[in-house]
């Protein structure tokens, strides 16, 4: 598995950009805390630059993230601009890391619905930037988000920015298990897919989870007396199994 490393870019006494009652350092740092969890959930190994609204210095981060060993190093942003009409998302990396950057650009946009700026190389940011994303020995690139900016009345981005930070968090994922070909299926992924599947087939109510029905089901089979409801996480012999499917057949012939 991969290490990687994530800078939730500003913090501390630099808010990043400020729009819409939102600041930048906060959303990038959210969205970090999001990513580090879904990549943890299947055994990545994960390095945060900050965990709290501090201000990290540049060359300190580029040392931890060599010396940790990473293997990608992602640069978490968010937009601005003067014109609320500015909008949508772009990810930057140097000339040398243009595939990590691609799949982490292509991977965004497949997962969030928002306009497309590019994919560019990173002469067009500021130095601090580039000394970060040159600095490392891995591949490395920096994603804004969305524009924080951007006029809420005829464009996504300050949605995105408010109420998607756990969809942006898996859509950086995906662009990570994309380049690594790591397989991203976890059992938590798993349950959500399952548990849409059965909602599509009318079997599991909207505000239902597996969780829920399983706990429901497994009430009704004790009230049935297909189980007496003792033990009801521990595995079952296959004699155990035979005799609770039996119940359940000779109940069903009753009704």
């Amino acid at each position: 598995m991969p290490k990687v490393y994530i800078h939730p870019g500003h913090g501390g006494n630099d808010p990043g950009a400020i729009g819409n009652g939102m600041r930048e350092s906060d959303i990038n740092l959210e969205v970090a805390l999001r990513l580090e969890v879904i990549l943890t959930e299947i055994g990545i190994e994960t390095r945060l630059s900050r965990r709290t609204d501090v201000q990290i210095n540049n060359q300190r981060i580029v040392i931890d993230a060599n010396s940790w060993g990473a293997e990608c190093y992602i640069d978490i942003h968010c937009n601005a601009f003067h014109l609320d009409t500015a909008n949508g998302y772009e990810t930057f990396s140097p000339a040398q890391h243009t595939a990590f950057r691609d799949a982490m650009h292509h991977a965004f946009l497949d997962a969030i619905t928002i306009r497309d700026r590019g994919a560019k190389v990173d002469s067009q940011l500021l130095p601090g930037a580039r000394e970060r994303l040159r600095g490392v020995n891995c591949p490395s690139c920096l994603p804004e988000l969305a524009f924080i900016t951007a006029n809420p009345q005829h464009f996504p981005d300050v949605n995105i920015l408010r109420n998607q930070r756990q969809d942006m968090a898996q859509a950086l994922a995906n662009g990570i298990f994309d380049y690594f070909g790591v397989d991203d299926m976890t059992q938590t992924r798993f349950n959500e897919m399952m548990a849409e599947y059965l909602r599509q087939q009318g079997q599991l109510a909207p505000d239902q989870t597996l969780g829920t029905a399983a706990r429901a089901d497994f009430e009704r089979a004790v009230i049935n007396r297909i189980t007496d409801g003792t033990r009801p996480r521990q595995p079952i012999t296959r004699e155990q199994a035979a005799i609770m499917v039996q119940r359940g057949v000779d109940l069903a012939r009753l009704q």
